[in-house]
């Protein structure tokens, strides 16, 4: 359980967040839901450290708990990630597992294969591993990064408008994934796709006004709120 506490942040003297308390299962699919500009990444992206906490704390299952440590619990797919060069999808899921032994000892082992096949087969890149991932469309990287994630295999997943650039029916096959891993691990998700939340999400935030104003269970009037 992730517990956001008395959360608040500034940016340039503008007030984004005010007073934020929220507490994240370890198991669930949530969507934080808002208009753009509301600060929805800000707020996971202070949750995953990287922006420093101004006011307020964040624990792990009641205790403090620091950056690194917190990183080892959550794997994060961000709103923009750079292609990396001259790899294939099969070299960077397996880079996937490199957080658990270090540049020293990265060998992967009988374990770490069947996390990574379990990933490519459940995000359908059966047919990827020996594309060069620069080659592929916005939509298969995407589809590349959910793996990646997968294949990590950490207590929570958090992503940030993350499956943008996927059609309707790829994110109804995504959302629904997201809901099967949700039901071993938190999951969240930023999304402006209220239409999948509806149908999908076991929670739901709405961030409006510099706080959650919102916490509950998906509703047919969500549009109204936001």
């Amino acid at each position: 359980m992730i517990s956001i506490n008395n959360l608040s942040f500034n940016y340039e003297e503008v007030n984004i967040l005010d007073s934020i308390d929220l507490i994240i299962k370890n198991n669930g699919l949530t969507c934080l839901v808002g208009g753009n500009g509301v600060g929805k990444s800000t707020l996971l992206n202070l949750i995953v450290g990287e922006l420093e906490l101004q006011v307020g704390a964040i624990h792990y299952n009641d205790k403090n708990i620091n950056k690194s440590d917190l990183l080892s619990k959550i794997s994060y797919l961000p709103s923009v990630l750079y292609d990396p060069l001259y790899i294939t999808v099969q070299e960077l899921l397996n880079l996937s597992r490199f957080h658990n032994k270090g540049f020293l000892n990265f060998k992967l082992e009988s374990e770490d294969k069947k996390k990574i096949q379990f990933s490519i087969e459940k995000c359908g890149l059966q047919n990827y591993s020996n594309r060069i991932f620069s080659s592929l469309s916005s939509g298969e990287k995407q589809k590349v990064w959910l793996a990646f994630c997968i294949a990590q295999d950490k207590n929570f997943i958090f992503l940030d408008e993350a499956l943008n650039n996927l059609d309707y029916d790829n994110k109804d096959i995504f959302f629904n994934l997201l809901k099967e891993i949700s039901i071993n691990k938190g999951v969240l998700i930023s999304t402006h796709n209220i239409d999948m939340v509806i149908k999908y999400a076991d929670r739901v935030l709405v961030l409006k006004d510099k706080k959650i104003v919102y916490d509950g269970l998906p509703k047919e009037d969500l549009y109204k709120i936001i």
